[in-house]
């Protein structure tokens, strides 16, 4: 588990079970009873003592929903994804790097993520 990074993110609020209804203004909204969705052992990977553990303070619907670029949680989730592309990016320049061409008939290159909303 040396070479490998992971971050597990997990929810902190609970989340409505899924019953329905409709609001005074039209709108549809859960009502069922909060429950945790999955529980913070089963969301973090418990193989390594050096994986990263965070938690969003949001539901689990929410917690992948970000309102914008600017959204904290946004911020936390891109900046270990960010983080963890120069550090592999940092390796590979360390090493003799041999592409792998098992399944692509093109060598494998080192994709950017984007940042998009």
């Amino acid at each position: 588990m040396e070479e490998c990074t992971i971050v597990s993110f997990y929810e902190n609020k609970n989340t409505h079970a899924y019953a329905v209804e409709r609001t005074q203004d039209g709108e549809m909204r859960r009502c069922g009873d909060p429950i945790r969705m999955v529980s913070r052992d089963s969301a973090i990977c418990p193989l390594s003592e050096n994986c990263n553990q965070i938690a969003i303070q949001e539901d689990h619907s929410k917690m992948v929903k970000f309102k914008s670029r600017t959204d904290p949680h946004y911020q936390r989730v891109y900046s270990q994804v960010k983080e963890m592309m120069e550090k592999h990016e940092a390796k590979l320049s360390d090493t003799s790097y041999t592409p792998i061409q098992t399944v692509a008939p093109k060598p494998y290159q080192m994709c950017l993520v984007q940042e998009r909303l």
